[in-house]
């Protein structure tokens, strides 16, 4: 994301030409877990809660509850027993299928706009080039419209074909 080493940024509200900040009271945070080292830093909060975060496997979480952290240690103890709730698991569970079918139907409405789009931009074309007295053949070979729907299109829109 950015072209720096830092896992972490930091940015505020700053006036462009005198660098001035306009409040310390906003800021955004960016944080790029990709760019955590391979090594824990035990003494780094910040990096800790970003593994614990970021967890994917029992022995991540293990590493992270002997990190001599009270709260990580806390938290580390509180995931496993949510795990160990099956009524908490299966909610879990529902939680990101309906996600996923969520994510997968906005990407199926994404695909149907875009073809629906593309189609009626060819019968935006059809319309000017039959009002152009294109024949139907030609328009169906350029624009890759059968000719029965470019002739159907014609008299839904009162154009007379020869």
């Amino acid at each position: 994301m950015f072209e720096c080493d830092n896992y972490h940024s930091e940015f505020g509200v700053l006036e462009k030409t005198r660098g001035e900040i306009l409040t310390d009271k906003f800021e955004m945070h960016f944080f790029e877990m990709k760019k955590l080292s391979g090594t824990l830093n035990r003494e780094d909060k910040m990096e800790l809660w970003l593994r614990f975060l970021g967890a994917d496997t029992d022995g991540e979480l293990e590493v992270l509850g002997k990190a001599e952290d009270k709260t990580m240690e806390q938290a580390v103890l509180k995931i496993r027993q949510m795990s160990k709730d099956e009524l908490l698991r299966e909610q879990a569970r529902i939680r990101q299928e309906t996600q996923w079918e969520e994510a997968s139907a906005l990407g199926y409405a994404k695909r149907q706009g875009k073809a629906e789009g593309k189609a009626e931009g060819k019968f935006e074309a059809a319309l000017g080039m039959l009002e152009e007295k294109l024949g139907i053949s030609v328009i169906s070979r350029c624009l890759s419209i059968p000719e029965a729907d470019i002739l159907k299109f014609a008299r839904e829109n009162d154009i007379a074909v020869a």
